[in-house]
């Protein structure tokens, strides 16, 4: 690795090799192999490249698709463009980014057939999904479900008394017959019976464990 490389970060390393993977990928494939080579044209230690490209041949294909936006940048940059036709940008951007690739046409072929390996182990995965979750009867009529709580005798005993307790309580206070002041005095509803009974209820809401 010469000096003006070995300060570089691992994404200038990737965006530094990327314009010349795909002459290597042409021979070697998008294996590690392309990096090794690309690597060397540019004097950068192989491990160090290998880190930049650690992702397999996705990455690397991904970084040279990404060199060529650069260079789409580059030849048509916005302000050409915004003086373009709709019709014209599009013809534009499709001409320069086909001529861009023209020199690498084998390298490219080389990336469709990766993305046919990654695209069928897409389909196989989501096949072999479809069917587990069909097994398990997911979007059938009728179907049963696990739940790890289930609804007991005692949750409903508990729901009755927890009605039991608070309806009553609720009617009082918005009646008034639970109103109490301590300003300028303290003061409140006169004491009754109903009160009691509701002072008791809500003690004992208070002190329940649901």
């Amino acid at each position: 690795m010469s000096d003006q490389t070995q300060d570089l970060t691992l994404d200038e390393i990737r965006a530094l090799l990327a314009p010349i993977l795909p002459r290597h990928a042409a021979f070697d494939g998008w294996r590690p192999e392309a990096v090794a080579m690309a690597a060397a044209e540019k004097n950068i230690d192989a491990d160090v490249a290998a880190l930049a490209f650690d992702n397999g041949a996705m990455g690397m294909i991904e970084a040279w698709f990404t060199s060529i936006d650069a260079r789409m940048l580059e030849v048509l940059p916005p302000e050409k463009l915004a003086a373009m036709s709709s019709r014209k940008k599009i013809s534009a951007l499709i001409e320069t980014r086909l001529a861009l690739l023209a020199p690498d046409r084998e390298a490219l072929r080389r990336a469709f057939a990766a993305f046919r390996v990654q695209l069928r182990r897409a389909l196989e995965n989501a096949v072999k999904l479809s069917d587990a979750m069909k097994s398990r009867g997911y979007s059938l009529p009728g179907r049963t479900a696990y739940a790890l709580f289930l609804w007991h005798r005692r949750d409903g005993l508990c729901l009755l008394f927890l009605l039991a307790c608070s309806l009553p309580v609720l009617g009082a206070s918005l009646s008034g017959g639970l109103s109490f002041s301590v300003y300028p005095s303290p003061h409140g509803a006169a004491p009754t019976p109903l009160m009691l009974l509701c002072a008791i209820l809500y003690f004992a809401l208070c002190t329940s464990p649901v």
